[in-house]
């Protein structure tokens, strides 16, 4: 069970670094902005054999759409034995990470205070803090409403970044007890 927005995970092709390399430049689009999506299926930079990029994502009525806690993936070309490894981390851009974890600190301190006063001063109608239960309950539900959001789409657009980066460049992903070693 993956908690937190990241993955590393290592492609494997049997093409040499140049032709991965070409086949990679094929895919990203150099520009960062711009009003209509470009016909590659990412877009960021690339620095020899480094890369950073997101995934280009569609439209709705001509207007391009846009998802926080869609991946940021940085990877490098390998060399290797018979062919080239492309070592891939995804994570959540850095705004986007600073601005969740504010947002989970200042709700966990909230709860954290509800808790000591309800704890200190009793819950319930009798007790000091009576409101502190369903003030605990509101912010349990924020907190994960909040981490079931950044989940499904952090999880999602990786998934599909995965798979079209690995069709893109006629990879095939290493066995997941090798990505533990790395």
């Amino acid at each position: 069970m993956r908690l937190l927005p990241f993955e590393r995970l290592t492609l494997l092709t049997d093409s040499p670094p140049e032709v991965v390399e070409a086949k990679l430049a094929s895919l990203v689009a150099t520009s960062w902005f711009s009003l209509m999506p470009p016909p590659e299926p990412f877009r960021g930079s690339l620095q020899g054999r480094q890369f950073k990029v997101v995934r280009v994502l569609g439209t709705i009525l001509g207007l391009p759409t846009h998802n926080a806690w869609q991946p940021l993936i940085l990877g490098d070309l390998v060399p290797a034995a018979g062919g080239t490894e492309v070592r891939v981390r995804m994570r959540l851009r850095a705004f986007v990470g600073a601005f969740t974890a504010v947002w989970f600190g200042v709700l966990l301190w909230v709860a954290a205070r509800l808790l000591w006063a309800g704890l200190t001063e009793g819950f319930g109608p009798s007790g000091g803090a009576a409101g502190a239960g369903v003030g605990l309950g509101v912010v349990g539900a924020m907190v994960l409403a909040g981490y079931a959001l950044v989940s499904v789409s952090f999880w999602t657009e990786a998934r599909k970044a995965r798979r079209a980066l690995s069709e893109g460049l006629g990879c095939r992903e290493a066995h997941s007890a090798s990505r533990l070693v790395r």
